[in-house]
């Protein structure tokens, strides 16, 4: 028996929740102790799972045959939001727009998954 549909939301949610933390902690760490290695680990693990629960959910909900819009949009939130502490790092953008961007782009990612406008 597969996974039912609200396995694949409970992992997804929980994978978002690891996203934003390892963004935290890959802004926010320092050298020591590994913060930011960790804090890419998490996004890494994070990335994936909702990588592979976001299909997953696609494909449940039985829309994989044509991915709509909304899908399309979602995937390069999550692009965007990957590289976020890559754009801190080489000093191309400020760590407080980052927060801010990743906060917008995950309340604009759970609009699309709720609503599913288009």
């Amino acid at each position: 028996m597969g996974m039912i549909l609200q396995h694949y939301q409970i992992i997804h949610l929980i994978a978002v929740m690891i996203l934003f933390a390892g963004t935290g902690a890959a802004l926010a760490g320092t050298d020591h102790g590994g913060t930011r290695k960790f804090g890419a680990i998490l996004r890494g693990v994070s990335l994936l799972l909702l990588l592979v629960t976001g299909f997953g959910l696609l494909a449940k909900l039985g829309i994989m045959k044509s991915l709509p819009v909304w899908a399309w949009i979602k995937l390069a939130i999550w692009v965007i939001a990957a590289v976020l502490p890559v754009f801190v790092k080489r000093k191309m953008l400020p760590g407080t727009a980052a927060v801010l961007i990743a906060l917008a782009l995950g309340g604009v990612a759970a609009w699309l998954g709720i609503m599913k406008p288009f």
